[in-house]
């Protein structure tokens, strides 16, 4: 698809809805503009649809690898396939909830169009001269339109930094997964001279994957502490090897339709392939084979896997002070008990613990190095009070620990890691450290 598909979307985005909504709605108008261009106090209908991020489809990311080969360069073209992140947005009279019934005849209608179809594309071509090029119709995977789940939090980012306007009724929708090629064609081998047989025909296959409960794990989050069951087809071969990311794993139990890998039981020397983050899980299987041959390995369909890191040891704050308000900053450095890589997003979420208007804090990591587990962060313009602790790696979320003691006051709450910053100007996890006048616990 050609570079003309993010545009063909919208366009059919914004044509869906302007049918659906005004069949209940007459007059209301949809349009495709930044929110801050329009007027928030304007009375007439409307709903806005702006696209704010284009992101790469995580399922999807690999597929223009498949277009190299090691010493011939590409075979095909290159491909991206792109998720598209929409803010829709409500205008109209308040008094008599015009925004909110907007808002209802917005995802009404995307429910029953959730899908794109070839008609509704080719006729979104056909209706804009602009767009007669688009080749957004020849696109085999199917796009659809979900709900992008976005935390009160977020949403108000967006609008206080990105537009920088007062808020408006919003839902944030994706469109997922539109596919973009390029334009330089591949070249084409000389054909085999001869062949000879050195593969299975029998590929394993992953079909689901699971994580056993523990009593300290009871939302089932993936860490390096967690056991896995893959569930699939021709699992069992001579040498069955478990891929997540780069890191290749030898499971403890293989068989024909399960394996069983317990993470906290692999090697030192396999752990420190591993990363935290969104990356995918693939079952390796390299069979027997003469001298004659060069080793081939069969690989299994991939699955996404979200491994999230823990948090361990202290943290520790450095250069802390107090401003006049008696807000804090400094340097946090932290360790975690996976390896992170410079390209990816990491920060720091500190939610207070308070039953009046806590406070919650995000802060991004300074400039990371490849290959390590510490982590620092400037922290700015923090109030004095006890926080609960997570961080974030490309989206994967440390997670947090439920207390189970029945006695506690904190009883099947979130209670650990816990940190502190108090008038001793120190921060702390776990009360663990060598100063005398830091003043955290997660007792």
């Amino acid at each position: 698809m050609n570079y003309l598909a993010i545009a063909t979307v919208t366009t059919a985005l914004k044509n869906i809805l302007q049918v659906g909504i005004n069949n209940e709605m007459p007059g209301t108008q949809v349009t495709t503009v930044r929110p801050d261009k329009l007027n928030a106090g304007v009375k007439e209908r409307k709903v806005n649809i702006f696209l704010y991020q284009a992101a790469p489809n995580r399922e999807l990311y690999t597929i223009d690898l498949t277009t190299h080969r090691p010493k011939d360069g590409m075979t095909q073209k290159h491909a991206l396939a792109l998720d598209l992140n929409y803010i829709l947005t409500f205008y109209g009279n308040e008094m008599s909830l015009e925004t909110q019934k907007l808002l209802g005849l917005t995802v009404k209608t995307l429910v029953d169009y959730s899908k794109l179809s070839k008609d509704i594309i080719q006729a979104t071509i056909d209706r804009d001269p602009s767009l007669r090029d688009s080749t957004l119709a020849n696109q085999v995977q199917e796009i659809k339109f979900i709900p992008n789940i976005m935390t009160p939090e977020e949403l108000l980012r967006i609008w206080s930094i990105s537009f920088q306007s007062p808020y408006s009724l919003s839902l944030a929708y994706q469109a997922r997964a539109v596919t973009i090629e390029g334009e330089v064609i591949g070249k084409s081998a000389l054909p085999v001279r001869s062949t000879s047989i050195y593969l299975s025909f029998a590929s394993p296959t992953i079909k689901e994957i699971e994580v056993e409960p523990t009593s300290f794990n009871t939302n089932k989050a993936i860490t390096i502490e967690s056991s896995l069951i893959i569930y699939g087809d021709k699992l069992n071969s001579d040498d069955t090897k478990i891929k997540i990311g780069n890191a290749r794993i030898t499971p403890q139990k293989v068989e024909d339709k399960v394996i069983k890998l317990d993470l906290s039981s692999i090697p030192t020397s396999e752990i420190k392939n591993l990363k935290a983050g969104v990356q995918s899980l693939q079952v390796i299987q390299t069979p027997k084979n003469s001298d004659r041959n060069p080793v081939k390995s069969i690989e299994s369909n991939a699955l996404p896997l979200v491994l999230r890191p823990n948090i361990v040891g202290d943290i520790v704050l450095s250069q802390n002070k107090a401003n006049w308000e008696n807000l804090y900053s400094g340097e946090v450095a932290l360790e975690i008990d996976l390896k992170v890589s410079k390209r990816q997003r990491i920060y720091l979420l500190l939610n207070e613990i308070s039953n009046s208007q806590p406070e919650a804090y995000v802060f991004p990591a300074k400039k990371i190095e490849d290959n390590l587990n510490r982590i620092v962060f400037s922290v700015r313009n923090v109030k004095i009070g006890e926080y609960l602790a997570r961080i974030q790696v490309d989206g994967a979320e440390s997670p947090l620990k439920i207390d189970t003691d029945p006695n506690s006051n904190t009883y099947e709450e979130y209670y650990q890691p816990k940190i502190s910053i108090s008038h001793s100007q120190s921060l702390n996890l776990n009360g663990n450290s060598s100063r005398k006048d830091i003043s955290a616990s997660s007792k």
